[in-house]
């Protein structure tokens, strides 16, 4: 049965997305440090050392957290309706995120010197997208096997369209300066279409496929 409160999860998902797009934005567009400023230890506020250190710190955590709400809030939504390697998929999903989300943050609050805590961040990040990226491809395609498109395309396409830019990448092509604005339009995107559907949807889809296997 459909809970109101899942409904509340579309402007968080929404603004996970902005927030994303905050954290990758070039660095260049922030002011550069002024001539005498002590921008080592104590950067001006919003100059472009600080915008690194406070700033981009804040807006990915803040990203992964609302987004994984949003992704907690379809899952709640859609989850009854779900034939069950569906269901299944999404469980796994979401637990891959939570490691993901632990990653990141261990990842973004280790200091200079915390080399231990960033390495195994950064190993818990890349072992979670492991799982992460095939796992929405596989939710969406469920949702695209029942006719629904937006949620569909938005699941399969968001992390098919990273994979593609980072292969793209890998082979020599320089997307710089804006390469990481680039990289998280698609997730940005998929979050704000989840976003959209959990606030306009106010019943879960009936797939017509419950209990199939």
């Amino acid at each position: 049965m459909w809970r109101p409160s899942t409904r509340s999860g579309g402007p968080l998902a929404v603004v996970g997305a902005l927030c994303l797009l905050g954290a990758m934005l070039p660095i260049g567009v922030w002011p550069a440090p002024r001539p005498g400023d002590s921008y080592v230890f104590d950067p001006a506020p919003f100059s472009a050392v600080w915008a690194q250190r406070v700033v981009v710190p804040a807006l990915t955590v803040s990203a992964n957290v609302l987004v994984l709400a949003g992704l907690y809030a379809l899952y709640r939504r859609d989850g009854p309706t779900m034939p069950d390697w569906q269901r299944w998929t999404a469980q796994v999903t979401l637990l891959a995120s939570l490691v993901w989300l632990f990653g990141t943050a261990l990842v973004t609050s280790a200091g200079p010197n915390d080399f231990v805590g960033g390495v195994y961040g950064g190993l818990l990040a890349v072992l979670s997208l492991i799982v992460i990226v095939p796992g929405l491809v596989a939710w969406g395609g469920g949702y695209l096997r029942s006719g629904q498109v937006r949620l569909g395309a938005a699941l399969a396409g968001g992390p098919s369209l990273t994979a593609l830019y980072v292969g793209v990448s890998l082979s020599g092509v320089d997307f710089d300066p804006a390469g990481g604005l680039l990289l998280a339009v698609p997730t940005a995107a998929m979050a704000a279409v989840v976003g959209y559907d959990l606030w306009v949807v106010t019943a879960p889809p009936i797939s017509g496929r419950h209990g199939e296997t």
